[in-house]
């Protein structure tokens, strides 16, 4: 169960990674087409487009609360066992090497980046889980430093500040209360929280400004309490916390912090302050000041010089445009539950269809009596991780053992007894006793087994020889084949208990006698 769980969050890592890439080259693409669009759509935009790999991870980890065993059941009713008076001889077949196909089809290849991924899934899951860890405490301690800048270093502000707080906020039609204080520390003007909202202005840049540059600064902050930024920035926050291995949800984040500022730019400038702000910007690009990622800042990361630049040569958009924020807006969410749906669809289907082939895989296998077909339901049950070398070890109802790669395969009490089970019901069905001992390996000489050989009709995984029927241990039915011929040809009584047979690259020998011509052609292909 450990296994398809780490098995699991790999594969969400993974689809989020793909997800982000793909979303962050679409957001580029639409940033182009709407260059001249105002920022505060680009700003929305650029938000929505954050929600796809998150959403994708979310609903890949789901598979969590459905893990099972996937491997195929069969019926549990004892099969009828045939008993034979014959003692199987010592048979050493010459090897025949099954021919492979060399075609590498996409399902294969998608079938081998699963496998890459879920060999790695354990050391990649404690990876992620301590990076998380770590980036989880980054974010409690900002917030508790943009906590701790109310607090400390914080001096009221002069009834001239609330009177101009006053009006601003009655231009921008907002009603609920905002304070505003003067602090100590080095920082550029931010607003920090939304319900108690707090506006901070250095003394040392106040001391600074006209009526004109404070009002900017004003409506520039307001601006960002208008938006809800406080909220979609810590959501924005929680979202890199969550996927910090991914860099294209750092890079959209990025795109975030640009267009937020530059939306709240905007609304200075449709205020006629657009000259004011820029001129406040510009002796804030000489503060040095550690930015805390939960404050909304007039700073922030965007760049400042490319701010002042479109502060200086910003347009006036009509009101029209701004209707149509909400068409834009809903056509954007729209589009992602799509394109989410849509990918969340492709990668179920994907990975379904793997699994409906493999269960197909392992019946076709049992039905033919390939004995390794127990290798395909541990596969399925992500007991066995491939690539890896593995092979069983069947000592009756007393013992039963799975060695993978990484040694012994770790079961639960009800996986080891459904593999008994199905595995006695496999002798039985071969004509041996169900508590015949067996011992095999999934690729003979202990070689690699990959999703390759499983898929591959024509792999030595997929078909068996007598030679390792016989290592294996499963003789009988094979040995009632060659003995019923042998004594129809005459070349045995149906009586005789003991006689030797030799099978190698000389030939076949029986009692000494070597076979030739049309007979030795014959039980060469019964052999095989």
């Amino acid at each position: 169960m450990m296994n398809q769980a780490t098995s699991i969050i790999a594969e969400a890592l993974l689809y989020s990674l793909l997800a982000g890439a793909a979303t962050y080259i679409v957001l580029r693409l639409l940033l182009a087409l709407l260059k001249n669009m105002p920022a505060l759509i680009k700003y929305h935009l650029c938000n929505i487009s954050l929600l796809i790999p998150l959403l994708i991870f979310i609903v890949s980890l789901t598979a969590l609360t459905t893990i099972k065993d996937t491997a195929p059941v069969y019926p549990t009713q004892p099969l009828v066992a045939t008993v034979y008076n014959n003692v199987p001889p010592t048979i050493v077949p010459a090897r025949q090497e099954p021919v492979q196909d060399e075609r590498l089809t996409a399902e294969m290849l998608w079938a081998e980046v699963h496998g890459i991924i879920n060999e790695n899934s354990q050391p990649i899951t404690c990876l992620y889980v301590a990076g998380l860890l770590l980036f989880t405490v980054r974010l409690l301690l900002q917030y508790r430093q943009s906590q701790q800048l109310k607090t400390k270093g914080v001096l009221p502000a002069t009834d001239e500040w609330y009177r101009l707080l006053a009006n601003t906020m009655s231009q921008l039609r907002i009603t609920s209360p905002i304070h505003i204080a003067f602090t100590e520390r080095k920082i550029s003007p931010c607003i920090i929280g939304h319900a108690k909202a707090v506006i901070l202005i250095p003394i040392s840049l106040a001391n600074h400004l006209t009526t004109e540059q404070a009002e900017a600064i004003l409506l520039h902050e307001l601006a960002h309490y208008k938006q809800y930024d406080h909220y979609i920035n810590l959501g924005v926050q929680c979202v890199k916390c969550l996927l910090f291995f991914n860099p294209f949800v750092w890079l959209s984040s990025g795109l975030i912090d640009k267009y937020r500022e530059l939306s709240c730019d905007e609304t200075a400038a449709r205020h006629e302050r657009n000259i004011e702000l820029a001129e406040t910007l510009a002796m804030i690009a000489g503060m040095q000041a550690r930015q805390n990622s939960l404050v909304m800042s007039l700073k922030k990361r965007s760049p400042l010089l490319a701010r002042v630049q479109a502060l200086l040569s910003i347009r006036q958009y009509d009101k029209s445009s701004h209707r149509l924020l909400p068409a834009i807006v809903t056509t954007i969410i729209l589009a992602t539950g799509l394109l989410i749906a849509g990918s969340t669809k492709l990668f179920s289907t994907e990975k379904d269809n793997l699994r409906e082939q493999l269960k197909e895989i392992s019946a076709q296998m049992y039905k033919e009596g390939n004995h390794k077909y127990i290798f395909v339901d541990a596969v399925l049950d992500s007991l066995i991780i491939l690539p890896a070398k593995a092979d069983v070890l069947y000592m009756g109802s007393q013992y039963f053992s799975m060695m993978g790669s990484k040694g012994q395969v770790i079961m639960t009490v009800q996986q080891r007894e459904r593999y008994m089970k199905k595995l006695q019901l496999f002798l039985l069905s071969v004509d041996e006793d169900k508590e015949t001992p067996v011992t095999f390996d999934a690729i003979a000489g202990k070689g690699t087994l990959t999703m390759q050989e499983i898929l591959n009709k024509e792999s030595g995984f997929r078909t068996y020889t007598t030679e390792e029927r016989y290592r294996a241990g499963i003789a009988k039915q094979g040995w009632k084949k060659v003995f019923a011929e042998l004594v129809q040809d005459k070349l045995v009584q149906p009586s005789i208990k003991n006689f030797s047979m030799e099978y190698s690259g000389k030939g076949i020998v029986i009692n000494g006698w070597k076979l030739e011509g049309v007979q030795e052609a014959k039980y060469v292909r019964i052999l095989k």
